[in-house]
């Protein structure tokens, strides 16, 4: 249930570039990052982060939660 979670998460990140054009590097780099569903891991703070994954996911949601604040 976690993983199909996760996918979908990647698969609308990938959707959401294909619509907007970004480049395909991008798209992936970004959709690679994700390791929970969106809605709840963008929402969290660095301690939440640091209890819910991790050593080797800390870094990339901390990567996707500022690339999600520098560009709302």
């Amino acid at each position: 249930i976690i993983t199909y979670g996760t996918m979908a998460g990647k698969s609308a990140v990938r959707d959401t570039g294909r619509v907007l054009d970004l480049p395909l590097s991008d798209t992936d780099r970004i959709a690679k990052k994700v390791h929970a569903k969106l809605n709840k891991m963008l929402d969290l703070d660095e301690n939440e982060v640091k209890k819910k994954f991790n050593n080797d996911q800390i870094g990339d949601v901390m990567d996707l939660i500022k690339i999600y604040k520098d560009n709302t």
